[in-house]
């Protein structure tokens, strides 16, 4: 492997290792699953990055998802901005 890569792929390994080590002691999987740490872009917008990759197996599906996102809340913007939760934070 060439040096460069053996640095990249080292490092980033490492950084699993270590964001590995992050995840709550009181976060167990279920019999026969296990916990992984998936590594996304940070471009700001990555609520929808980690659900495009949790759903898609990748980010490029990220878009489409803040874009259905932002629809869903401006075509019933009535409902959410009179939900029951805001009227009691607002209290």
């Amino acid at each position: 492997m060439q040096p460069d890569l053996q640095e990249k792929y080292s490092k980033t390994f490492l950084v699993m290792i270590l964001t590995h080590h992050l995840i709550p002691t009181d976060v167990t999987a279920k019999r026969g699953e296990y916990i992984v740490v998936l590594q996304t872009i940070a471009t700001g917008d990555s609520l929808f990055n980690t659900a495009s990759v949790v759903l898609f197996g990748h980010e490029d599906h990220a878009i489409l998802l803040r874009l259905l996102v932002a629809g869903k809340l401006a075509f019933n913007a009535k409902f959410y901005a009179d939900h029951g939760t805001f009227s009691e934070t607002s209290r």
